[in-house]
């Protein structure tokens, strides 16, 4: 029998952009694809309970550090208002850092509870 994750998976590693998926309400990255991993400058296991963003830091579009639990993402899964499009910058383990425009969306079950929340990364290119 196939499961969400079995779907889910596949479906993320064919976006041209950077995605990944979070559990509500908690927040912990479920999923990602090869794109966010590579925009982030890292692969995060997926057992080590990382919350909300790959990324090692996440800024405002002026520069200054968006905490964890600050992120659109953060709020989403917790079920408060966010920004529906947020202009940041994610900062690598390199020092690096890449202009994004994230967008998140609820993930709901068919009674209408969230279950978690989908996370787009686009940069420039995209």
């Amino acid at each position: 029998m196939l499961t969400g994750q079995d779907i889910a998976a596949p479906l993320l590693a064919l976006l041209p952009a950077a995605a990944y998926v979070c559990a509500a309400p908690t927040g912990t990255i479920l999923l990602y694809n090869d794109v966010a991993a590579t925009l982030w400058g890292r692969m995060p296991s997926l057992d080590a309970g990382i919350r909300y963003c790959g990324a090692l830091r996440l800024l405002d579009a002026d520069g200054r550090l968006i905490p964890p639990d600050e992120t659109p993402m953060a709020r989403l899964v917790r079920g408060e208002p966010t920004v529906a499009r947020l202009a940041a910058i994610v900062e690598r383990p390199d020092g690096s850092q890449v202009p994004v425009t994230i967008t998140v969306s609820p993930l709901t079950a068919p009674d209408g509870r969230q279950m978690g929340a989908i996370g787009i990364l686009h940069t420039a290119g995209d």
